[in-house]
C-alpha cells in the first residue's frame, strides 16, 4: 500500500478514472503522508481495513518494536476521516499464536475508538496457518478449551471457535513455536512472558 510504485500508480490516473473507481486497502496505519491521503480522496470509494493484531505491550511485540503503537493507527484514521470524503472504515484481525489471550482486549479497544458498527463477525475470521508453529491449533486441547470458554459468549469469536474445535494438538510444532519465542526474544531484547505471563504455562509443558 505505502510504496513509491503505488503512490506514482495512482498518480498517473485520471481524474475521471479515480472518479468511478473504488479502491480497498490494508494498511497497519504507517507512513502515509498528508499528500498521500490526498491522492486518495479523489477516488468514488476507499475501503480501507485498519491491520492489528492486539492492544498496549503486545501489539508492539507482534509489530517487533515500539516505534508505531496501536494509538499511533488509530490517530491517523483521524486523520482519513477528514481527508477522504467517500471512506469506508474495517479492521482485520489475524489471530494467531501470539494474541490468543488478547482478543476481548483488542475488540474493546475498537468498540471504544472506531465508529460504530466497524466491529463485525469478519474481523476476528483470519486465523494464521502458516508458518504452522504460530497457528493455534497446534495448541494443546486443554488450552484450546480454555480458550473456547473465554470467548463463547461472543458472537464475533465464532469462527475462531470452529477452528479450535476443529484442529488437532501438534506436539512438534509447539516446540517450534518455543524454539522459535526464544530465538526472537534473544534477538529483540525482549521477553514474552513478561508481557503475557499466561504463556508460561503453555511454555513449561512443552
Amino acid at each position: 500500500f505505502v510504496t513509491t510504485a503505488f503512490l506514482d500508480f495512482i498518480e498517473r490516473l485520471s481524474t475521471e478514472t479515480k472518479n468511478k473507481t473504488k479502491l480497498w486497502v490494508i494498511t497497519n496505519g504507517t507512513g502515509c503522508s498528508d499528500y498521500y491521503l490526498k491522492q486518495l480522496s479523489a477516488f468514488k470509494e476507499v475501503k480501507l481495513n485498519l491491520s492489528v493484531e492486539a492492544t498496549g505491550d503486545l501489539y508492539e511485540y507482534i509489530r517487533g518494536g515500539d516505534k508505531h503503537t496501536l494509538a499511533d493507527s488509530i490517530e491517523w484514521l483521524g486523520k482519513c476521516f477528514k481527508a477522504i470524503p467517500n471512506l469506508k472504515l474495517g479492521v482485520s484481525v489475524t489471530i494467531t499464536m501470539y494474541n490468543i489471550f488478547n482478543l476481548y482486549e483488542l475488540k474493546n479497544k475498537i468498540d471504544a475508538h472506531l465508529p460504530p458498527g466497524v466491529t463485525d463477525a469478519q474481523v476476528f475470521n483470519n486465523i494464521s496457518h502458516k508458518p504452522y508453529w504460530l497457528a493455534p491449533g497446534i495448541l494443546p486441547d486443554e488450552t484450546k478449551q480454555e480458550l473456547i470458554d473465554m470467548y463463547k459468549q461472543e458472537p464475533c469469536f465464532e469462527n475462531f471457535i470452529k477452528y479450535l474445535n476443529k484442529t488437532e494438538h501438534n506436539p512438534e510444532m509447539m516446540k517450534k513455536f518455543k524454539d522459535f519465542t526464544k530465538y526472537l526474544d534473544e534477538k529483540r531484547g525482549e521477553d514474552l512472558l513478561a508481557i503475557e505471563p499466561r504463556f508460561g504455562k503453555i511454555l513449561d509443558a512443552i
